[in-house]
């Protein structure tokens, strides 16, 4: 991890969806500048970037300095209350992590298929 996170209690999220494949963690400096990463266990971690508005800004990469990307998730829920696949956005940095997939798991019953979590986990790796 880059020295200026070394100190920092990242914080989950409460009430992210069981499906999400981004599952955001939350930390402030000392100085109040925001980190952010996707679980408690991720290597790559993003500090707040440029204020866009109030309550929006742009994220960088703590290891590269790299503006982070979005790619839209989409998944495939039953039961959703219609056909229509639930989308996330699902943050990146384009040089230190590969490019989310463009669709997340089929899920039924709340349980990705073991076919989508193999295709998912090998892809990560």
């Amino acid at each position: 991890m880059p020295p200026e996170t070394n100190q920092l209690e990242f914080k989950a999220v409460e009430g992210i969806p069981y499906w999400a494949s981004y599952r955001p963690n939350f930390a402030t400096d000392s100085s109040g500048k925001v980190f952010m990463k996707n679980g408690k266990n991720s290597s790559v971690i993003y500090r707040q970037g440029k204020i866009i508005s109030p309550g929006r800004c742009t994220y960088e990469c703590t290891t590269c300095n790299s503006e982070i990307q979005k790619e839209v998730v989409m998944h495939d829920i039953e039961g959703n209350g219609g056909d229509a696949p639930v989308q996330e956005e699902v943050p990146y940095c384009p040089k230190c992590q590969q490019i989310p997939l463009p669709y997340g798991c089929s899920i039924k019953d709340n349980v990705c298929s073991s076919l989508d979590a193999k295709i998912i986990k090998n892809f990560k790796n």
